[in-house]
């Protein structure tokens, strides 16, 4: 250990140098640190060691002050949580020589703001850059195969993204919860997409590149929908052609109020609209309701409309399967079912409302008849034919 006494004015600051070995069996890495500094060294050949966790990486003391890290250019792999929460690092770059990025090998590096995978990285693990709050731009280089589970999970400043294409996978929820993303390119090698990769990405408004829809607002793979990008877009209609609507596709879409699913929709995933909060109307085609609680083989209950405020949103069904949409698991849970084409108003709208009304109920028999809307007020929430008109009182 180095110790140098440094002359500050009147004060004294004591710098130091430390060191140690971190290579992979076999391998031949070691690592010095600087404290004045703040730069971390990375020198030798071989692998960094692949660490149990975040504790066992030998630098961990000194996670709160190392600012960059020089990785030299003959390293070849970057272990598992090798620089897991450097907090305060702003800089890296990752050599040629490195084919391999182990998990959680850069997770909470908050500070990192753009980063270069090299094109000789042929698999990024998981977690590897999970919680990378700063990082607003990345290129993943041309040789990656297989960017694993939450590889860029919530990586709250990341804009945009290009997947090469040379990757063929990409893992469960990799990129969720990427709230500031705004557009996604897929490449034309990508053959697996996990569950919940782009969920939650509250900004996103485009997809391109393989299985983009024509509005570029879903992935469609074998006519099933799998994500959709939910910025800026309170309502929505599901494409034409589209069979199937995948597990977690509209997972935490909170601008999503309005959704329509078209006849041909014959199945729809688990947990499809999970967390959809700000739902306010469904409008289902298929006369036969499509099941939607559905148990896996770990007997686990998933509802595709979980944690949506079904008692308040209101279903559209076509007029001769209401009740069977009523009586069906699951949709029976939302508060108000009616046919297509019904209405339903407001107290707002009965206030501006004016002129003679003739109001019956859904069984045909008058209820009122006014010549001022205002009186819509005196009934109880429900459904009526106003003017012959469906619609729903609701306060």
């Amino acid at each position: 250990m180095l110790f140098v006494l440094l002359w500050c004015g009147a004060a004294t600051v004591q710098a130091e140098i430390v060191s140690g070995e971190c290579g992979a069996e076999g391998a031949n890495v070691t690592w010095t640190f600087d404290t004045e500094t703040g730069v971390l060294e990375i020198s030798g050949t071989g692998a960094i060691e692949d660490f149990k966790n975040d504790e066992k990486i030998p630098w961990a003391v000194y996670r709160s002050v190392i600012n960059s890290v020089t990785i030299g250019d003959e390293i070849t792999a970057i272990g598992a949580f090798a620089f897991y929460g450097l907090y305060e690092l702003e800089w890296i770059t990752i050599p040629e020589s490195v084919t391999s990025i182990g998990k959680y090998a850069f997770a909470y590096c908050e500070s990192l703001e753009s980063l270069t995978i090299p094109n000789r990285v042929t698999f990024i693990g998981e977690g590897a850059f999970d919680c990378c709050e700063g990082l607003t731009s990345i290129t993943i280089g041309e040789g990656v195969t297989s960017i694993g589970e939450r590889a860029f999970s919530l990586c709250e400043s990341l804009e945009s993204v290009t997947i090469p294409n040379s990757v063929t996978v990409i893992g469960k929820y990799a990129f969720a919860s990427c709230e500031s993303l705004m557009s996604v390119t897929i490449g034309e090698s990508v053959t697996s997409i996990g569950n919940g990769a782009f969920g939650a990405c509250k900004s996103l408004e485009k997809f391109e590149g393989k299985w983009a829809s024509e509005d570029n607002r879903c992935l469609i793979v074998n006519d099933t929908l799998r994500f959709f990008a939910q910025g800026g877009m309170p309502s929505y209609s599901i494409p034409n052609g589209v069979t199937a609507i995948g597990n977690d596709a509209f997972v935490r879409c909170t601008a999503l109020e309005s959704v329509t699913i078209g006849e041909g929709v014959t199945s729809i995933g688990k947990s499809a609209f999970f967390s959809c909060e700000n739902l306010k109307s469904v409008t289902a085609c298929n006369p036969t309701p499509v099941n939607i609680v559905i148990t896996d083989e770990w007997e686990e209950v998933y509802f595709a409309f979980e944690y949506v405020n079904c008692a308040n949103c209101t279903l559209y069904v076509p007029a001769e399967s209401v009740e069977k949409y009523k009586a069906a698991e699951g949709w029976k849970e939302f508060g108000t079912i009616l046919p297509i084409g019904a209405s339903a108003i407001t107290e707002t709208q009965q206030e501006q409302a004016d002129g003679h009304i003739t109001v019956y109920n859904l069984q045909g028999v008058p209820v009122l008849e006014a010549d001022d809307a205002a009186a819509l007020k005196t009934l109880r929430n429900g459904a009526y034919i106003v003017n012959g008109k469906t619609m729903i009182i609701a306060r």
